[in-house]
């Protein structure tokens, strides 16, 4: 932006709120800071759990893994045979 347009809009932003901006600001400030906080946190549990899951993933590598049982019985099906011309 140019330092004209910058200078005009701080002009309109004192016009229209003028005794509120100080108030105004810091909810901007404190919406900054808890957005800030919330991704903060959501970084460190997305950090957390890749390093949980890369844990179990690396226990789990060097454990042997027990094969599991066949329970159900495969149904044959007869074989596709095309139709003779």
């Amino acid at each position: 932006m140019q330092p004209t347009a910058i200078f005009i809009l701080l002009i309109v932003g004192v016009i229209l709120f003028g005794g509120r901006l100080p108030e105004i600001a810091r909810s901007i400030g404190k919406g900054l800071l808890e957005f800030q906080r919330g991704m903060n946190e959501w970084g460190n549990e997305a950090k957390k759990t890749i390093f949980e899951e890369s844990d179990a993933n690396a226990k789990s590598a060097s454990e042997p893994v027990p094969s599991p049982k066949p329970d159900i019985q495969e149904t044959s099906a007869p074989k596709f045979e095309p139709p003779a011309e």
